[in-house]
């Protein structure tokens, strides 16, 4: 059975309008996949825990939804996929637990193009924490730029807007 694409984006554009309404600021990126500013939901909702059961709450079962509470996107996104449905992961804002919390995963993860994975690959780096255990200097030498920005994403360097 085919997917009803048109469906689901009604759908989601709608759960994106509730989510509005809860939150000053919602970025959509891409069909299925939001993040939203949790700032002030302790005055507004009674903490983060009771915002994110208010907002797994509105979304339909079949959408399978979890949430990431982090400090930037990056780690967010992480923390999200790597939570049970319908729950969440929140990844504390200190840097050697962020670091930590990331060096399980497969640079898979990073956002950089699929030649810096591979080469990342050849030279036996196939997680973050691999990445990280790397001299930043010696990565952005071998790898070039995207490679640098990937391994500052690996131990939250870089806090993303």
């Amino acid at each position: 059975m085919k997917a009803d694409i048109r469906y689901y984006t009604r759908l989601f554009a709608r759960i994106v309008s509730d989510l509005k309404r809860m939150f000053s600021h919602v970025e959509e990126d891409g069909l299925g996949k939001v993040y939203f500013n949790m700032i002030g939901v302790d005055n507004m909702y009674g903490g983060e825990v009771k915002a994110i059961s208010r907002v797994l709450n509105m979304i339909p079962e079949f959408f399978q939804a979890r949430a990431g509470i982090a400090s930037t996107k990056f780690v967010s996104y992480i923390a999200a996929i790597s939570s049970q449905i319908n729950s969440a992961t929140k990844v504390s804002g200190h840097s050697s637990e962020i670091a930590t919390f990331l060096a399980p995963f497969s640079v898979h993860m990073l956002p950089v193009s699929q030649k810096v994975i591979s080469d990342f690959k050849k030279f036996g780096i196939s997680t973050i924490g691999d990445l990280t255990s790397h001299d930043l200097n010696h990565i952005g030498s071998r790898f070039g730029a995207e490679a640098y920005r990937a391994w500052k994403l690996g131990l939250e360097m870089v806090f993303l807007q």
